[in-house]
């Protein structure tokens, strides 16, 4: 019996909780709603899932670009080749600082264009969010 009038309790407590959660939304809908704005951080894992995405313009006469990501903790350097004007990085990490290098070049293999006229790197430490590089 004991056990019987413990379970309508909880149940009632339950049922109040619910109640109040439910005028708790209607006063605070934000609150509650379990939906990540774009502007709102997210965890790590997540932000490491969807990888540092560089992005450039397009250049006139292109035949690819070549990206170049330089890790500074450890030293390790990639080089990427792709048509479009941005690349995702999967492999990168939250709170580490990479060098960033990426090059225009024609059909024959000639540079056109460099994010760095002196060919140097630029420093981005990754936060989660996209970066852009501009032309030099």
């Amino acid at each position: 019996m004991k056990k019987i009038a413990s379970l309508a309790l909880l149940s009632a407590l339950s049922l109040t909780s619910i109640a109040g959660a439910a005028s708790a939304e209607q006063l605070t809908p934000n609150a509650i709603n379990p939906t990540v704005a774009a502007s709102e951080p997210i965890g790590h894992h997540e932000l490491a899932a969807a990888g540092l995405v560089i992005k450039f313009g397009s250049v006139s006469g292109v035949h690819h670009y070549t990206v170049s990501i330089l890790n500074t903790d450890d030293n390790s350097k990639q080089t990427f080749d792709t048509t479009s004007n941005s690349y995702t990085f999967t492999g990168a990490t939250i709170d580490t600082e990479y060098k960033l290098w990426v090059g225009a070049y024609d059909k024959s293999g000639k540079l056109l264009k460099q994010t760095d006229s002196n060919s140097n790197y630029v420093t981005y430490k990754f936060a989660g969010q996209s970066v852009s590089l501009a032309w030099k």
